[in-house]
């Protein structure tokens, strides 16, 4: 499992296209005695999956700032491993930051 990125950061903006993935586990590898949630694989175990994932932010001012995130761009259904809730489709957040 891991998370690749490519960032840049200036002043006024930043932004981010990073990609999170996970390997296949075979039921070979399951641990029988473990917390590997067996009953949530597949009958050939838990698959791959890598998901594309976009964030940008602009800073109008020391005290407001605007972010975009777009997640899980291709709309991959995944399931992070050992987990028994797949994880959300595609998600847009827009976020206006203030502090004063």
């Amino acid at each position: 499992y891991g998370r690749m990125a490519i960032t840049h950061t200036s002043d006024k903006w930043n932004a981010s296209v990073y990609g999170l993935f996970n390997g296949w586990k075979r039921i070979a590898d399951y641990n029988p005695n473990g917390e590997d949630n067996l009953q949530y694989a597949t009958v050939d175990g838990m698959p791959s999956w890598f998901t594309i994932n976009a964030r940008a932010g602009y800073n109008f001012s020391k005290n407001l700032t605007l972010q975009l995130m777009l997640e899980n761009i291709t709309d991959l259904n995944y399931r992070y491993f050992a987990s028994g809730i797949s994880a959300p489709g595609r998600n847009l957040s827009i976020t206006l930051r203030s502090a004063f």
